[in-house]
């Protein structure tokens, strides 16, 4: 059976404020992930989107009046609610991770990765990158040879941006640099055949 309604609002705007309180590090994130599992529970039992699911990307327009609601009862300045929104949506993303099943986060648009899930990758692909440009050897020449071949087909996949204020000169320099290399990687490819 669900609580009502107030009284996860009242424990939501005590952990609000406590975060918005909190002098130390760990006394905020304590008190932003207490309020994760509230809102997880106002938006399964209380809160439903036009189709009548949980409205679980907080999107309702009787959702948004409700956290609003919470956030003037938390004595939250207007000014300050934009940061402390942020704030909690990170530790309400992790635990709809946790309590939602992948097919139901990828409906959302919310990746199965945590944020340091997601950089721990980018920092790995980058480590690959680094390593393969640099021709830093693992032993194995073949697989040198292909690591640094997926390096340049990532950084060719990831395109090269349009010039942006005075970025110009860097563009047209990574254009260059691009035209260079795809002109050696076709004398390695004639020489390879």
């Amino acid at each position: 059976m669900s609580r009502p309604l107030q009284t996860i609002t009242e424990e939501l705007a005590r952990s609000i404020r406590a975060a918005q309180a909190a002098e130390d590090v760990a006394d905020r994130k304590k008190a932003l992930a207490e309020c994760a599992p509230l809102i997880y529970e106002a938006r399964a039992e209380h809160f439903t989107d036009t189709a009548g699911a949980p409205d679980w990307r907080g999107r309702a327009w009787h959702y948004r009046q409700w956290y609003g609601e919470v956030m003037s009862l938390a004595d939250i300045p207007a000014s300050e609610r934009q940061r402390l929104t942020t704030a909690i949506g990170y530790h309400v993303a992790n635990y709809l991770r946790v309590r939602l099943d992948e097919e139901t986060l990828k409906d959302l648009g919310i990746s199965p990765l945590t944020p340091r899930e997601r950089k721990r990758g980018y920092d790995k692909r980058r480590s690959e990158l680094v390593r393969g440009l640099t021709g830093q050897r693992t032993g194995d020449e073949s697989a040198d040879g292909l690591a640094r071949l997926r390096a340049i087909e990532r950084i060719l996949n990831g395109g090269i941006p349009s010039p942006d204020g005075d970025k110009g000169d860097e563009v047209a320099e990574m254009r260059a640099l691009a035209s260079s290399l795809a002109l050696r990687l076709l004398t390695v490819a004639e020489r390879t055949r």
